[in-house]
């Protein structure tokens, strides 16, 4: 669906809207609100708007569906899930205000990461354009809502266990004590939500002793968005005696960073055969040709003492 865009992509350093006017004594908390709600689910939830400068301010909210990924506001009032009150507020000077809205996603939403941004627009002042909100702007003065619809016939309350594709290959086996095993894991998002992955690398010997060692997965607490893959190398400089002899294990757990569903893989890295066979075979020569030394040097002193 080809989306018109009202806004370009927003500056990073420099305020040039007029709202930057207010943006310095006003504070809305929390920045953003995340929920979850299922078809046909609604939700009243509230902001606080703070005002530490010396006189009033007034201000009125307008609700705009928002592209996180370009940083845009989009003209595409079929995702426009919040509903607010068509009225202005007053703040008073070195005070706080409660906003009220309420999240009613319409029916035609599939299940999937929809964004809407409540942006605080000062009264009176005929000079606001929403095409020239910059990040500045946006970060003080507003409010981003994320929802996650679920499906409502779904039995599971969440965005199903199959939010992902995951999978870990060994792309090197290493060589013990010189060179570190490199493994590389990949998690694709398969969803229409925007995931916030979190997990972990696990590596273990079953018959080892020893604790496991853990690895963090790249961009944690990073957004995730429909498509988009997470690609990354880990090197396992780690290794014991046992993981020579025994096979050890490579356990991923990968989190959408939604609700409590988990991917798991698990691989088996094969015991070191060929590294063990150079060793034994390594070892065993050099007792032969310290055996054969030895043996020499007392036929040598055999000889020398012969009358």
């Amino acid at each position: 669906m080809v989306k018109r865009v009202l806004t370009t992509v927003l500056l990073l350093l420099f305020v040039l809207s007029p709202l930057s006017a207010i943006e310095a004594k006003t504070v809305v908390t929390p920045f953003k609100n995340e929920v979850l709600l299922s078809g046909g689910e609604r939700l009243k939830q509230s902001v606080n708007l703070r005002n530490d400068g010396d006189s009033p301010i007034n201000v009125s909210p307008i609700v705009f569906s928002y592209d996180p990924q370009n940083q845009a506001l989009l003209d595409t009032s079929m995702y426009v899930f919040v509903k607010t009150d068509k009225e202005i507020f007053t703040i008073p000077a070195r005070s706080s205000l409660n906003f009220n809205y309420e999240i009613i996603p319409p029916a035609n939403l599939v299940p999937g990461t929809y964004f809407n941004l409540i942006v605080l627009k000062k009264e009176l002042d005929t000079s606001f354009n929403k095409e020239n909100i910059s990040v500045g702007a946006i970060d003080s003065l507003s409010h981003l809502v994320v929802l996650h619809i679920t499906d409502k016939d779904n039995a599971v309350y969440g965005i199903s266990s199959d939010f992902a594709l995951t999978n870990i290959t060994i792309e090197e086996q290493g060589i013990p004590f010189i060179r570190p095993t490199r493994i590389k894991y990949i998690f694709q998002n398969i969803t229409n939500y925007v995931l916030t992955p979190t997990g972990e690398i696990q590596v273990f010997n079953r018959k080892g002793g020893y604790p496991p060692t853990y690895y963090k997965i790249a961009g944690e607490g990073e957004k995730l968005y429909p498509g988009g893959t997470i690609e990354k190398t880990i090197e396992i400089d780690q290794i014991h005696l046992i993981d020579i002899i025994s096979s050890r294990t490579i356990v991923g757990r990968f989190y959408n960073g939604i609700d409590e569903n988990m991917e798991m893989v698990e691989v088996n890295q094969e015991p070191h055969y060929l590294f063990l066979g150079i060793s034994v075979t390594m070892i065993g020569l050099l007792i032969v040709l310290i055996k054969s030394i030895l043996e020499d040097k007392i036929k040598s002193k055999r000889k020398t003492v012969k009358p």
